[in-house]
């Protein structure tokens, strides 16, 4: 048994590692690979979902903790509405290009906290954070078990009554579930997870037919027409689209201190709060 569990350790490490090195390039050509037609509604597309979703609050001492936030995708937009965050990801290469877009704004200097942070292992408290948000991270992890850890590690540095947004790759899909493969879990298998993780679900939203690839391949006078047929689709059983994204609320009567050992799989205050807002 002992064996087997360093194998898998290890097979963990070399996953995760994988994971880390993928996005370990420049910031800016990250960015230049989102930057075309299909890149820039693809992102504005998500922001729109992240912005409906989002918990609003009125108090500016919220701990709101971004985790993967890249070169700041989300991150400097939510700035320009006016939030405070802690933006961290693992890979500093990312996180030097999102430096140099908060110090471009005295606003966002003082709203915006960079630092590398790993998420398997934050270096946060129990129960310090308010609001955290998480969008195109846990699905790029290729087992349940590693999506699943993400979460049981945001449930302990969340308050009890914080609130998380997060999104993944659903194995569901009516669409892409039987074609994609790697980085999929069932709907299922989280949902049913994240009550033991101390969580209820609040809403969800879910993406069915849009994503990257298809935006390319579509000529781009039709791209506004394949994200509106989608929008329409966002709320009608998000279980069987591809793309979930989920708000989720941390139990008040349940704070999560388990360790940080991974979750085993059987077949991964009030929230975000908005400064200057009464």
């Amino acid at each position: 048994m002992t064996n087997d569990s360093n194998m898998n350790a290890e097979s963990t490490a070399e996953l995760r590692e994988s994971v880390q090195s993928a996005y370990s390039g420049k910031g800016t050509d990250y960015d230049t690979i989102r930057s075309d037609d299909a890149g820039n509604r693809l992102t504005a597309y998500d922001l729109s979902i992240v912005k409906a979703m989002l918990p609003f609050a009125s108090t500016d001492d919220a701990m709101n903790l971004e985790v993967g936030c890249g070169t700041g995708r989300f991150t400097i937009p939510l700035l320009e509405m006016g939030f405070r965050t802690t933006a961290t990801d693992i890979n500093e290469s990312l996180l030097s290009s999102l430096r140099e877009k908060v110090a471009s704004s005295k606003v966002f200097q003082e709203n915006c906290i960079v630092r590398v942070e790993n998420g398997f292992e934050l270096s946060l408290g129990d129960g310090d954070v308010d609001g955290l948000l998480c969008v195109h991270v846990i699905g790029r992890f290729e087992s349940d078990a590693d999506q699943l850890a993400l979460l049981k590690e945001f449930s302990r540095v969340l308050k009890p009554g914080g609130k998380l947004l997060f999104n993944f790759s659903n194995k569901s899909s009516m669409l892409y579930g039987k074609r994609y493969r790697n980085h999929l879990i069932a709907y299922d298998t989280i949902m049913g997870q994240l009550p033991s993780l101390g969580f209820s679900v609040v809403s969800t939203r879910g993406k069915w037919i849009v994503n990257g690839t298809l935006l390319r391949k579509v000529p781009s006078f039709l791209r506004p027409v394949v994200l509106g047929v989608d929008s329409l689709m966002q709320t009608i059983l998000s279980s069987r689209s591809w793309d979930v994204f989920v708000l989720a609320q941390k139990d008040k009567r349940n704070l999560f201190t388990a360790p940080r050992s991974l979750v085993t799989v059987a077949s991964n205050g009030d929230g975000l709060r908005e400064s200057g807002k009464p």
